[in-house]
This record gives structure tokens, C-alpha cells and sequence, in this order.
């Protein structure tokens, strides 16, 4: 049987859809066999009892009228002669010329129209009926604003209805199973956060504690060359006096350097620095000391400051290569692979342009009485559905004397 949905077996069956023998029938079977393949489109996800209520023998139509004679006249002369056995004056009456006939039967199943979830399937905001009523349960759809979880509902003029533009796309698109992955991705992120702050904490305090140790036993060092070099000032040449200057000048600028704790510097600069802030005051604290050792000082100096290092990328984030990295236990080691690992096979269905579901085109109708936003995935209500010459607004995939079979069977039992 054909269904509202856009699946490639509701596509099938549509082509191979036939109009049932009557030839060998009676007509009570030809009505039953109508009412139960046109009730397995329309509304089969409501019960018979409560279809037998929704039921309505009074057909919406409308007469198209000639604005003309409208105009003209105040409707006396059409209503010339009602209600008193006198034939209407038809040369004062001109009706527009139409070779159309007008197919009240497709109007049997108008009542479903004004439903909620048959309206959110037809503004194409979900792939069936019955998607569309597990949005409205779900509570993913609002009506004039207000939260509506009633997929019953019977929709006035008027009314707008919304469903959330996430669940639009997930509904439409590619396939079901990127249903829920964005949540599921942002948690695993949140926890994956969470684990590599926790390792940047310890890995921050072992590095600081590192850091405090070598600048004490540099400080031990620089106080004990400092006295050495003091001692022994005594009996220097005024071209070993200003060396000796520029040294204690070069290791001042070291320092202010390091206190400056630029965030540009890696790990490995900070450590030539370092070892040259040491090496200073040993080397003023010699008895002789030439230019050349200067320069060498200040040409270390330039390449620890201007050296593009590797380990730069790694001292931003707080981490580094080093082997003096602390160890984590097995369970941190464990938990952050799988929670990374997780993270990779889902993150990579994030970010993917929509694409539609497959045969969604063969579907891809709007009715007249729906006015729909694409953008905000919002649609109004803007009238009953109605019949008209040549033209009925209920979209239907079976013919007129199906129809018609149908509607005489419920006409009876109503």
C-alpha cells in the first residue's frame, strides 16, 4: 500500500498503482476495497474510531466569479426569482465559461489536512507523517510561539507553525543515523577537554617546579662566581674592566628577559638563557679574559633570542617533548586514547554540507494553502483546503471514482 512518506517503496508502489476490478465486485466490496487503499495513504496512522469522528460529508469548494458582474450588480439579479418557482433570469447572468468540472470526491480526506503533523509533512519538514508526529511528541515544533506536543492538533488560518532548524535538516537529510551526533560530539569534547586540562595542570606544575630548582642552584652558582669575580677585580686592565662590564651588562639584560617571561620563547631558548646567565660570572670571575669571549657571550645571546626552535609550538600550549615530560597513569592514558578516538569517528560526520534524502524530489510539493520559510523552517496556515474547477487542494495519488467509493462508504456509516 502507498503511504505518506518519501521512501523508495512508497515511490515503487506509486508506479505500479492500479484501480481495483469491479467488474466481478459488488458494491459494498468495491467500497471496502476503496476505503482501505486510499485509508492506507491518508491517515493510516490514526485509528478507524477516531477517523469516523474526524469525518465531514460538507466539502469546502469555491465558485470563481466574474469580478465584472460583481461589479455591476448587487447580486439581485442572480437571486431573482429563488424560493418562488420562478427559472432564473439567465440573460441578466453571465458565468464565466469553463469546460472544467469540479472533483469534489478528491475532497474526502480534507479534515487530515488541518493536522499538525500532516501540515509539518506537507511544508516538507519532515520525510512522513509519522516523523513529523514524533517531532511534535518530542517537543520540537511550536505553534503561534507556544510549544506544541499535540500532533492532532487542527491548525486554524492563520496560524504559524515552527520545527527547529536542526531537526529539520537531521529529518530530510542524508540518512537517520546522523540523528543526535552533534550533542553526543560536544560532550565527548567537553570531556576530552576536561582530560587535556588536567594533564596541562600537572605538566605545568612539574615544569615549574623544574624551572624553581635550576634557578636556584643558577642563583648558588651566580653568588658563588660573583665573590670569585670580586675577589680577584683587583689589578685589571681598564680594557679587562670594561669587558667585565659589558658581561654584567649582557647578564642584567638575560635576566630582564627571563622575568619578562615572554610567551614567544620555547622551552629550549629558556634554557640557553639560562645556561648563559651561569656561564657569565664564571667566566668574569677568570683571572684574564679576552674580547673574543665577549663576543662569544653576546653571539650566544643573539642566537637563543632570535632561534626559531621547534619547541616553540609546544611551550604555547604547556606542553613539550622533553624527557623530563611527567608520566600519567595507565587509566589517564586510557581514557584520554578512547575519548579521543571517539571524538575522531564522530566529528567527522560534523561540518558536511545537507544533502536530501533520496527520491525526496519525486515529493517535493507545496499545497496552495501553505506558506512556507525555507530559511527559518517556519510555514502559516493560511486556509482550509478547498476544491475548485479543474483543481482539488488535497494532495492525493488516486483518482477521482476511488475516491469517491471511499467517501460513499464513510457518507453510509456516518
Amino acid at each position: 500500500k502507498v503511504r505518506q512518506d518519501w521512501s523508495k517503496w512508497t515511490l515503487y508502489n506509486l508506479s505500479r498503482l492500479t484501480v481495483p476490478r469491479t467488474d466481478r465486485a459488488s458494491y459494498f466490496q468495491q467500497k471496502w476495497a476503496a476505503k482501505s487503499i486510499t485509508r492506507g495513504y491518508h491517515g493510516e496512522h490514526i485509528r478507524e474510531k477516531k477517523w469516523n469522528r474526524i469525518f465531514s460529508r460538507s466539502i469546502p469548494a469555491v465558485v470563481p466569479m466574474d469580478y465584472r458582474d460583481l461589479a455591476k450588480s448587487d447580486g439581485a439579479d442572480q437571486a431573482m426569482g429563488r424560493g418562488q418557482g420562478e427559472d432564473v433570469n439567465t440573460d441578466a447572468v453571465t458565468r464565466l465559461p469553463s469546460k472544467q468540472r469540479t472533483p469534489y470526491m478528491q475532497m474526502a480526506f480534507h479534515p487530515l489536512e488541518r493536522r499538525l503533523d500532516t501540515a509539518i509533512w506537507r511544508a516538507l519538514f519532515a520525510s512522513s507523517v509519522r516523523q513529523a508526529r514524533m517531532l511534535c511528541t518530542q517537543g520540537h515544533v511550536r505553534v503561534n510561539g507556544k510549544e506544541m506536543r499535540h500532533p492532532s492538533y487542527n491548525l486554524n488560518p492563520g496560524d504559524m507553525f515552527s520545527v527547529t532548524p536542526k531537526w529539520v535538516m537531521q529529518a530530510t537529510g542524508a540518512t537517520k543515523f546522523y540523528l543526535g551526533t552533534q550533542e553526543r560530539t560536544k560532550k565527548i569534547y567537553e570531556k576530552a577537554q576536561e582530560l587535556l586540562k588536567d594533564i596541562r595542570t600537572e605538566f605545568s606544575k612539574a615544569t615549574q617546579a623544574e624551572e624553581a630548582s635550576a634557578d636556584q642552584a643558577a642563583a648558588e652558582a651566580e653568588a658563588d662566581a660573583e665573590e670569585e669575580a670580586a675577589a680577584s677585580e683587583d689589578g685589571l686592565s681598564e680594557e679587562e674592566r670594561a669587558a667585565k662590564k659589558t658581561l654584567k651588562d649582557l647578564r642584567k639584560e638575560i635576566m630582564a628577559v627571563l622575568d619578562e617571561k615572554k610567551p614567544d620563547l620555547s622551552n629550549k631558548q629558556k634554557q640557553l638563557l639560562r645556561a648563559l646567565r651561569t656561564d657569565i660570572p664564571k667566566m668574569m670571575s677568570k683571572k684574564q679574559f679576552s674580547a673574543e669571549d665577549v663576543a662569544a657571550a653576546q653571539q650566544r645571546f643573539t642566537e637563543a633570542n632570535s632561534a626559531n626552535l621547534s619547541d616553540t609550538a609546544t611551550s604555547a600550549t604547556g606542553a613539550s617533548d622533553d624527557l623530563s615530560t611527567p608520566e600519567f597513569t595507565e587509566t589517564q592514558i586510557a581514557s584520554s586514547t578512547s575519548l579521543l578516538t571517539d571524538l575522531r569517528s564522530q566529528i567527522q560526520y560534523l561540518g558536511q554540507p545537507w544533502r536530501p534524502r533520496p527520491y525526496m524530489s519525486a515529493f517535493a510539493f507545496i499545497p496552495r494553502y501553505l506558506e512556507v520559510n525555507q530559511n527559518v523552517c517556519s510555514a502559516v496556515y493560511l486556509r482550509h483546503a478547498v476544491v475548485r474547477p479543474g483543481l482539488a487542494e488535497v494532495p492525493t495519488p488516486f483518482p477521482e471514482g476511488l475516491n469517491q467509493l471511499a467517501f460513499n462508504w464513510y457518507l453510509k456509516r456516518r
